[in-house]
């Protein structure tokens, strides 16, 4: 049998080894990442008639990205927590359905290769102020350097998308 001293002993043997499926990488992503400068943009998307023709919606959601952020450094790997709130500026007079809003967010490296993609899936903008979590985990590989936001605005009940590229620094 084993006493209270021996438990945490094997634990934390079995999480440096790499035995338990948990990596204290991964345990940073939740450290917020120190946001220095930021530039508030406005999300819409595109609305494709019979016609074809493809007009933006009306603003749809504003938000700060960071445009200037630190993550914290862990056993040689960058991780951090960027909490993005995106405000409801959606009109409900025009007709427009409001609901079954996606907004995905990727980080890119300057370069063009995708690092990550998060999506708030179906989001029905009616509340004023929606907090999205978005970890950038060890593994994925971030280092200090320029990439840059992609965000996607789009639905499911129309076709197109409106779609906003932010350059980002990270060290």
């Amino acid at each position: 049998m084993l006493n209270k001293k021996t438990v945490p002993l094997i634990t934390l043997i079995a999480l440096v080894t790499g035995i338990l499926p948990f990596s204290i990488s991964q345990a940073d992503s939740g450290t917020p990442a120190k946001i220095s400068a930021s530039k508030t943009v406005t999300g819409t998307r595109a609305m494709v008639k019979v016609s074809g023709d493809a007009p933006l919606s009306g603003p749809l959601w504003t938000a700060k990205i960071p445009t200037k952020m630190k993550l914290s450094k862990s056993y040689g790997e960058y991780s951090g927590m960027v909490n993005f709130k995106l405000k409801n500026v959606a009109s409900g007079g025009d007709g427009e359905q409001k609901d079954d809003v996606r907004v995905t967010i990727a980080l890119w490296s300057a370069g063009g290769k995708e690092i990550q993609e998060r999506t708030l899936f179906d989001w029905s903008p009616v509340s004023s102020l929606t907090s999205f979590e978005y970890r950038i985990f060890g593994v994925d590989g971030v280092k200090p350097g320029k990439y840059v936001w992609v965000i996607t605005t789009s639905s499911f009940s129309y076709a197109g998308e409106g779609q906003l590229k932010v350059p980002v620094s990270i060290s």
